[in-house]
Protein backbone atom coordinates (compact mmCIF):
# COMPACT_ATOMS: atom_id res chain seq x y z
CA UNK A 1 0.00 0.00 0.00
CA UNK A 2 1.31 2.99 -0.77
CA UNK A 3 1.59 5.78 1.89
CA UNK A 4 0.31 9.21 0.99
CA UNK A 5 0.67 12.67 3.35
CA UNK A 6 -2.10 14.71 4.26
CA UNK A 7 -0.23 17.65 2.43
CA UNK A 8 -1.17 15.23 -0.65
CA UNK A 9 -4.48 14.70 -0.37
CA UNK A 10 -7.64 17.05 -1.39
CA UNK A 11 -8.10 17.51 2.51
CA UNK A 12 -4.79 20.17 2.59
CA UNK A 13 -6.59 22.78 1.63
CA UNK A 14 -8.74 21.96 5.22
CA UNK A 15 -5.50 22.65 7.13
CA UNK A 16 -5.36 25.70 9.09
CA UNK A 17 -1.97 25.38 10.55
CA UNK A 18 1.45 23.46 10.42
CA UNK A 19 3.43 22.77 13.82
CA UNK A 20 7.09 21.15 12.62
CA UNK A 21 9.00 19.83 15.77
CA UNK A 22 12.02 17.61 15.68
CA UNK A 23 9.72 14.57 16.02
CA UNK A 24 7.74 15.10 13.01
CA UNK A 25 4.94 17.28 11.86
CA UNK A 26 1.63 18.10 13.36
CA UNK A 27 -1.52 19.38 10.98
CA UNK A 28 -4.09 21.09 12.39
CA UNK A 29 -7.68 21.26 11.14
CA UNK A 30 -10.57 22.66 12.54
CA UNK A 31 -11.13 19.84 15.03
CA UNK A 32 -8.89 17.63 14.94
CA UNK A 33 -4.93 17.11 14.25
CA UNK A 34 -2.97 14.99 12.05
CA UNK A 35 0.76 14.21 13.09
CA UNK A 36 2.96 12.87 10.90
CA UNK A 37 6.04 11.19 12.74
CA UNK A 38 9.64 11.71 11.49
CA UNK A 39 11.41 8.36 10.04
CA UNK A 40 13.20 6.34 12.77
CA UNK A 41 12.23 8.65 15.74
CA UNK A 42 11.13 7.11 19.29
CA UNK A 43 8.23 8.85 20.95
CA UNK A 44 7.41 9.01 24.50
CA UNK A 45 5.71 11.67 26.87
CA UNK A 46 9.16 13.32 27.60
CA UNK A 47 9.79 13.84 24.06
CA UNK A 48 5.82 15.31 23.13
CA UNK A 49 5.80 17.82 26.45
CA UNK A 50 6.51 20.53 23.61
CA UNK A 51 3.83 19.51 21.28
CA UNK A 52 1.47 18.72 23.68
CA UNK A 53 1.51 22.41 25.07
CA UNK A 54 0.79 23.71 21.64
CA UNK A 55 -2.14 21.23 21.18
CA UNK A 56 -3.74 22.47 24.19
CA UNK A 57 -2.93 26.20 23.35
CA UNK A 58 -4.65 25.68 20.00
CA UNK A 59 -7.55 23.70 21.41
CA UNK A 60 -8.36 25.29 24.48
CA UNK A 61 -11.22 23.85 25.97
CA UNK A 62 -12.49 22.31 22.51
CA UNK A 63 -13.13 18.99 21.77
CA UNK A 64 -10.55 17.45 18.89
CA UNK A 65 -9.73 14.29 17.30
CA UNK A 66 -6.40 13.04 16.85
CA UNK A 67 -4.86 10.92 13.55
CA UNK A 68 -2.14 9.32 13.47
CA UNK A 69 -0.56 9.27 9.43
CA UNK A 70 2.02 6.78 10.34
CA UNK A 71 3.67 7.72 6.31
CA UNK A 72 7.23 6.59 8.20
CA UNK A 73 8.25 4.15 10.62
CA UNK A 74 8.73 5.30 14.33
CA UNK A 75 8.14 3.63 17.64
CA UNK A 76 5.76 4.81 20.73
CA UNK A 77 6.06 4.04 24.30
CA UNK A 78 2.57 3.25 24.66
CA UNK A 79 3.05 2.53 28.70
CA UNK A 80 2.94 6.56 28.36
CA UNK A 81 -0.49 6.52 27.04
CA UNK A 82 -1.56 6.88 30.80
CA UNK A 83 0.45 10.20 31.13
CA UNK A 84 -1.61 11.81 28.97
CA UNK A 85 -4.75 11.87 30.82
CA UNK A 86 -4.62 15.35 31.87
CA UNK A 87 -4.24 16.26 27.78
CA UNK A 88 -7.03 13.85 26.89
CA UNK A 89 -9.83 15.72 28.93
CA UNK A 90 -10.55 17.44 25.32
CA UNK A 91 -9.41 14.73 22.88
CA UNK A 92 -12.35 12.50 22.30
CA UNK A 93 -11.28 10.19 19.38
CA UNK A 94 -7.89 8.92 18.23
CA UNK A 95 -6.90 6.86 15.26
CA UNK A 96 -4.04 5.99 13.22
CA UNK A 97 -3.70 5.08 9.64
CA UNK A 98 -1.08 2.44 8.92
CA UNK A 99 0.39 1.00 5.45
CA UNK A 100 1.55 -2.20 6.23
CA UNK A 101 0.90 -5.49 8.66
CA UNK A 102 3.31 -4.49 11.02
CA UNK A 103 2.04 -1.42 11.85
CA UNK A 104 -1.00 -2.36 11.62
CA UNK A 105 -0.21 -4.87 14.31
CA UNK A 106 1.50 -2.15 16.68
CA UNK A 107 -1.59 -0.09 16.40
CA UNK A 108 -3.52 -2.58 17.62
CA UNK A 109 -1.04 -3.00 20.40
CA UNK A 110 -1.37 0.67 21.61
CA UNK A 111 -4.93 0.52 21.43
CA UNK A 112 -5.03 -2.17 24.35
CA UNK A 113 -3.14 0.98 26.00
CA UNK A 114 -5.58 4.00 25.26
CA UNK A 115 -8.73 4.72 26.82
CA UNK A 116 -10.21 6.52 23.88
CA UNK A 117 -12.20 5.47 21.25
CA UNK A 118 -9.74 4.25 18.56
CA UNK A 119 -9.20 2.87 15.13
CA UNK A 120 -7.14 1.97 12.56
CA UNK A 121 -7.12 2.57 8.80
CA UNK A 122 -5.44 1.95 5.81
CA UNK A 123 -6.10 5.55 4.28
CA UNK A 124 -5.98 8.82 5.76
CA UNK A 125 -9.38 9.86 3.51
CA UNK A 126 -11.56 7.21 5.93
CA UNK A 127 -9.76 7.91 8.90
CA UNK A 128 -10.61 11.93 8.85
CA UNK A 129 -14.45 10.75 8.00
CA UNK A 130 -14.77 8.75 10.97
CA UNK A 131 -12.66 10.95 13.08
CA UNK A 132 -15.32 13.93 12.25
CA UNK A 133 -18.34 11.66 12.27
CA UNK A 134 -17.60 10.87 15.65
CA UNK A 135 -16.93 14.46 17.06
CA UNK A 136 -20.30 15.55 15.14
CA UNK A 137 -22.49 13.12 16.55
CA UNK A 138 -20.79 13.60 20.17
CA UNK A 139 -21.45 17.31 19.64
CA UNK A 140 -25.22 16.68 18.50
CA UNK A 141 -25.83 14.93 22.10
CA UNK A 142 -24.42 16.79 24.16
Amino acid sequence: MQTISINQTPLASNILSTYKHKKGTIFFFENLIVSEINDGVHLDYESLKEVIDIIKLYFNDKNFGYISNRINNFSASPLDFSKLDSFTLNLKHYCSVTYSQLGTMNSRLEQQFCKLPFKNFDNIIDAYKWTESMLFTENKTV
